[in-house]
């Protein structure tokens, strides 16, 4: 009797890890037709599932959107899931996050039963967690958050209320971010929202999924097209640097002056003013300050968690802190609560803080080692602040002095409030961060703690104000006299030479000569390339746009980018004078313009009003854009714009105009150039997983099948039932059959048969046996056939893959 042995032997590299991934589908491309194999309907990489009932879900593209619907059997799908497997997400991690975003179209959904949003932490074994809308004609529970396990059952862990309820026949924007597992934070914009958009925060304390999958959600599919989906965005980050998350989801303790014990471990409160001592508590999942007994209420009372340091100072690195902000018995005028950050050893800070009292709704400050105050930035709203209510705060930090800051919540212009200051005076970098009030009085509460650090290989940034010690400059053609040094002032044709000057810490421009008007202007900056051309380079460029009484359809300013040598470049250009408010064009080095794509509104752009625009690019002549300002559909206008014809790479960036008005003014101008890792092969593979599966040798899941292995069989590390495809054989007459699967997308594997005909003590030989043929599938695996001939009484094989 013959014996055959098969096994595997693995050898290779450690892995290295990606530091970002991002998906964005707009489904602008061919109708489909309705089926329930969603790489076919919808793209490669699409999975549709269902958790129950025994009709089958179906779906399909239409007019660049995502339907469900459902055939056969009585009991209708129910928790419906369309997700997406070529990107996973990663949270596991302190240095782990993703935010998954989508447009969820409510058609004819007019009962509370019918529920629809995004589905993501999607599990091998059909659990997830969903955010789901309600429309609901009576029901002011607008959003839930729920977990669904593998058989079926829903478990709802957090419910949101809005003033009324939600609109049928319309689209919201939904957005999940999430730094830990079950930790999560939510917009939601849309008409009819409380503010224009409901912000907030969701926990799971029960269990607590990590990374998996993302794409959209409904509750069930009634009759035919009843939900519609569009614009699905996912991007995980993986920062080398650390972040941290506090949601202060435990049990109430008492008021102290140690906030270590009061609030956790790492964390520290310190005050600049007043005989009254702060202390600080946790009350119902919120931090809450109070007071003890003296004649004068501490001021500037400040508190940090020590547990995870801000770095900013590096070219490099970015830190992003963000925090919920709650007005709670706010008497108006006399309070003033936020973020601090950058927090010092020796005590000097930034501020930024909420005010209840005015329409300068927002300030910054910086405090010295002695305690001195100086305001350096505000921000003004057409209104008060809501008093009683949450408002959730962002600062993001490129370099020392320089912040992004996002202020969401009620009664903003436009849903939110965004924009760029700088300290020129003093720059503090690094540091901690945490929450600040100017009293302690009225028991100010604060949630939601979030430090988050990246280091995203920029190669270079720029960030610019325009804050001038000059009120009114004077214009120049000359913009680095005028504007500053590197900054270049051009157009693509016309008799009359623009300028430029500071005007109120904005930039303005203007025209001097006679002759054709000057067209197609651009402002840009020299001294930072917006890199696209190569596959690991991307850029975003950002800034404000005033649409001071441009009232026809003539006017357009907007942002320069890929500006190349010869003068050609892209803008994306707002619009006044029509419902298609933004409009992207390439404009040639001959001063001709050609439209590659636009954007339409309910309504047009209000005049003598600020816009943000925000242009993103990781492929040549591919751009994500976000507009955001008042009128805006929901608050905000997001997508993918693509010039298919022509792709300038490269070049520069600024600000652009159609034609010379001094009506127009820009500012906070913002460049950044990114490079990211891209892996190939296992390395890819690797990473894609969202957990360290350790060398290629490790054996991560336990299954005794190595890294290397899994990958070279198709296998799963992350699941000890899923090992790959194993070789197979079969005797015939005097010959074996010995067919092995073997990798299609990556030729640095050798996949090698070798054979003895003695464990002990006998050499292993690659010789002996025949390739007849390789099937090739399409697929990710081939499979390869050989004929191994046996004369001995027993043979032992085995499959080994090695990596170049």
């Amino acid at each position: 009797m013959k014996r055959f042995l098969a096994f595997i032997v693995m050898f290779g590299l450690t892995v290295a890890w990606v530091q970002a991934d991002w998906f964005v589908d707009d489904f602008e491309r061919a109708d489909t037709t309705f089926t329930n194999d969603a790489s076919v309907a919808i793209g490669d990489g699409y999975v549709l599932m269902q958790l129950a009932g025994d009709q089958q879900t179906i779906a399909k593209i239409t007019s660049g959107r995502v339907e469900f619907s459902q055939t056969d059997g009585t009991d209708p799908a129910k928790n419906i899931i369309l997700y997406n497997s070529n990107i996973k997400l990663a949270n596991a991690q302190p240095n782990e996050s993703f935010t998954v975003e989508g447009d969820i179209q409510t058609i004819n959904v007019a009962n509370g039963s019918s529920l629809q949003g995004l589905a993501f932490n999607v599990q091998p074994d059909g659990s997830f967690y969903a955010a789901r809308i309600d429309t609901g004609t009576n029901d002011t529970t607008v959003l839930q958050f729920v977990r669904a396990n593998s058989e079926g059952g829903i478990a709802q862990f957090t419910t949101v209320a809005n003033s009324v309820p939600l609109a049928t026949n319309t689209v919201y924007h939904l957005k999940i971010s999430s730094l830990e597992p079950g930790a999560f934070t939510y917009e939601l914009t849309g008409p009819d929202l409380d503010g224009g958009q409901l912000v907030g925060a969701a926990q799971e304390t029960s269990l607590k999924l990590e990374n998996g999958y993302a794409g959209f959600f409904a509750s069930a599919s009634f009759g035919t097209e009843e939900y519609a989906f569009d614009n699905l965005s996912i991007e995980t980050t993986v920062g080398d640097v650390g972040s941290f998350v506090d949601s202060y989801t435990r049990s109430q303790t008492v008021f102290s002056t140690n906030a270590a014990e009061s609030i956790g471990p790492g964390y520290v409160m310190k005050q600049l003013g007043g005989d009254k001592i702060a202390t600080s508590r946790i009350l119902s999942y919120k931090i809450q300050l109070s007071q003890l007994s003296g004649s004068v209420n501490a001021n500037n009372v400040y508190f940090y968690y020590t547990g995870a340091e801000m770095q900013n100072s590096g070219s490099n690195q970015i830190s992003i802190v963000e925090g919920d902000i709650d007005t709670h018995s706010a008497a108006a005028g006399s309070l003033l609560y936020g973020l601090v950050f950058n927090v010092q050893p020796d005590g000097s800070h930034y501020i930024a803080r909420i005010n209840t009292g005015t329409t300068t709704v927002l300030q910054f400050l910086r405090v010295t080692s002695a305690g001195a105050i100086t305001s350096f930035s505000t921000a003004d709203n057409s209104t008060t602040l809501a008093l009683s209510s949450t408002y959730h705060m962002k600062i993001e930090t490129f370099s020392p002095g320089s912040f992004r800051y996002t202020l969401t919540g009620p009664g903003l212009d436009g849903g939110a409030l965004s924009g760029m200051v700088q300290d020129t005076a003093l720059k503090l970098a690094d540091g901690y961060a945490g929450f600040h009030a100017s009293g302690a009085n009225v028991t100010p509460r604060f949630d939601s703690l979030s430090v988050k650090n990246i280091t995203v290989g920029e190669d270079a940034g720029w960030v610019d104000d325009f804050t001038s010690s000059v009120a009114y400059g004077t214009f120049d053609s000359d913009a680095s006299v005028s504007i500053g040094d590197g900054y270049v002032l051009s157009k693509s044709s016309g008799d009359i030479t623009p300028t430029a000057r500071i005007m109120l810490n904005a930039v303005q421009l203007s025209q001097e000569g006679s002759g054709d008007a000057a067209n197609d202007i651009v402002l840009r900056y020299s001294g930072v390339e917006t890199l696209n051309a190569a596959p690991e380079k991307s850029f975003v460029v950002e800034g404000d746009l005033n649409t001071v009484n441009a009232v026809n359809s003539s006017l357009f300013n907007g942002l320069a980018f890929n500006v190349q040598s010869d003068g050609s470049f892209y803008a994306a250009r707002i619009n006044t004078g029509t419902t298609n408010v933004l409009q992207f064009i390439r404009v040639t080095s001959a001063g001709a313009v050609v439209s590659f794509g636009v954007v339409p509104n309910t309504v047009k752009l209000s005049i003598n009003s600020w816009y943000h625009l925000k242009i993103e690019s990781e492929e040549a002549g591919v751009f994500k854009y976000r507009l955001t300002g008042p009128d805006l559909d929901g608050g905000v206008l997001t997508g993918t714009a693509t010039d298919t014809v022509l792709r300038l790479e490269d070049g520069t960036a600024g600000f652009y105009a159609s034609k010379i008005s001094t009506q127009y003014l820009f500012d906070n101008l913002s460049i950044g150039t990114y490079t990211t890792e891209i892996l190939a092969g296992y390395d890819s593979w690797a990473a894609g997983w969202g957990v360290d599966l350790g060398a290629m040798t490790a054996d991560y899941d336990g299954d005794k099948i190595s890294n290397l292995a899994e990958y070279a069989l198709g296998g799963d590390p992350t699941n000890a039932l899923d090992g790959g495809e194993a070789p197979s054989f079969t005797l015939d007459g005097s010959g074996i059959t010995y067919v092995y699967p073997q990798r299609s997308d990556d030729d640095t594997l050798t996949y090698l048969l070798k054979i003895t005909d003695d464990l002990v003590g006998g050499a292993w030989s690659n010789a002996g046996y025949s390739v007849i043929n390789t099937n090739i599938t399409g697929g990710t695996l081939d499979y390869v056939t050989n004929t191994v001939s046996v004369t001995d009484p027993q043979l032992f094989i085995k499959l080994e893959v090695q990596q170049d």
